[in-house]
């Protein structure tokens, strides 16, 4: 199932992140906050955690055990693409 969060905290030795996300699952009161997820990278030796607070889509399996993986960062009205964009 995809999800999208806020990043609430990173770990840097893991390089995962937890995240709260913003719609509510099932009957929760409140946003849920995952445990900490691996935070995917495009090849091996990157290392680029996202900033806490930004938007993150997720790959969560919606299985008893919330294994699940930070896809990657989201641009939005409130974390705008950058301008100076390469042509």
């Amino acid at each position: 199932m995809l999800r999208i969060g806020r990043v609430s905290s990173t770990d840097t030795k893991r390089h995962s992140a937890r995240v709260l996300f913003l719609d509510k699952d099932g009957d929760a009161p409140e946003p849920l906050e995952s445990d900490d997820l691996p935070v995917l990278v495009t090849r091996t030796g990157d290392y680029s955690l996202p900033p806490v607070d930004s938007l993150v889509l997720c790959l969560i399996d919606p299985g008893p055990f919330g294994v699940g993986y930070v896809v990657g960062q989201v641009y939005s009205d409130a974390d705008a693409a950058p301008l100076d964009v390469m042509q």
